[in-house]
């Protein structure tokens, strides 16, 4: 879970990432695809149902650091303090999948800030 940073501004996207390693060699040119599912929570609301976005990026190099970049999740009803629920997981490629581990590394996201007022509270 993570929280909607106190200087997110409202209505703008967020952008998913994960950053993950391959510790075994691939074939060749092999895919890693990725899932993120996610609902947004707030205070006081029910959930709604989870969305699924994916990912699949090739890779061709054993050890090697890769970047797998989601699809803007648009945030036009984002609030400061939601709650973003989430799960990242592999699943098998559309493409030459790749048989090895691939380990994650961090996941993070991108999001635009708001420079107007306190980022101590969520009232601007």
């Amino acid at each position: 879970v993570i929280e909607i940073p106190h200087d997110y501004k409202e209505g703008t996207d967020l952008t998913f990432h994960v950053h993950f390693g391959i510790n075994d060699a691939p074939s060749g040119t092999d895919n890693v695809k990725w899932a993120l599912i996610y609902t947004v929570a707030r205070a006081g609301e029910t959930l709604a149902d989870a969305t699924t976005i994916y990912k699949e990026t090739a890779i061709d190099t054993q050890y090697e650091s890769y970047r797998s970049d989601f699809t803007a999740i648009t945030g036009t009803s984002f609030k400061i303090g939601d709650q973003f629920l989430f799960t990242i997981t592999r699943i098998t490629a559309d493409g030459d999948a790749f048989g090895g581990e691939a380990l994650v590394h961090t996941l993070g996201f991108h999001y635009v800030s708001n420079t107007l007022g306190s980022a101590e509270i969520a009232t601007k």
